[in-house]
């Protein structure tokens, strides 16, 4: 089987360290699991009651986005930093479209920031328990596995 030409980007790091400004200034377009669950509680934060509506929901995000000519699509879950299995749900899900034009390969990038930073960009933007949200997810990181596909952006012809 050809390796499919669209990619779905897995951005991974901590909250507020800058994961959708870094997919929007590269110009892609992101999915984003607070967003969604933001529009669909009427701006309240995602509760677990939400979740699966707001999984189906972003694969049809990402479906669509694919389907109205995107090569390339950022997914932003904080799900995916602490879980591999995540991570490997979503891979899968690039080969189960059932038109082959529609296949997407799945890549991780990694954005490092200093949690200490991380904490600072919460404080501000109103978060009370910034502290214990970065430590919580900062403590549940699984490390990307060697068989895991990397985002290089010299390998989609970006550059700095």
């Amino acid at each position: 089987m050809e390796k499919a030409t669209r990619t779905l980007i897995l951005v991974l790091g901590l909250p507020y360290s800058g994961r959708r400004a870094w997919a929007l200034g590269m110009g892609f377009p992101v999915v984003d699991r607070s967003s969604v669950c933001r529009a669909l509680l009427d701006g309240k934060r995602d509760t677990i009651a939400c979740l699966p509506r707001v999984r189906s929901m972003m694969i049809d995000m990402a479906w669509s986005l694919f389907a109205t000519g995107h090569e390339t699509v950022c997914l932003i879950d904080d799900a995916l930093y602490c879980s591999r299995a995540e991570r490997a749900t979503w891979g899968a899900l690039g080969t189960l479209q059932p038109d082959p034009e529609m296949a997407f390969q799945t890549v991780v990038f990694r954005l490092s920031a200093a949690p200490d930073r991380c904490v600072e960009k919460a404080a501000a933007a109103g978060v009370t328990n910034a502290h214990a949200l970065i430590e919580d997810r900062r403590g549940r990181i699984e490390a990307v596995g060697d068989d895991e596909e990397v985002f290089r952006e010299i390998d989609h012809g970006i550059t700095s």
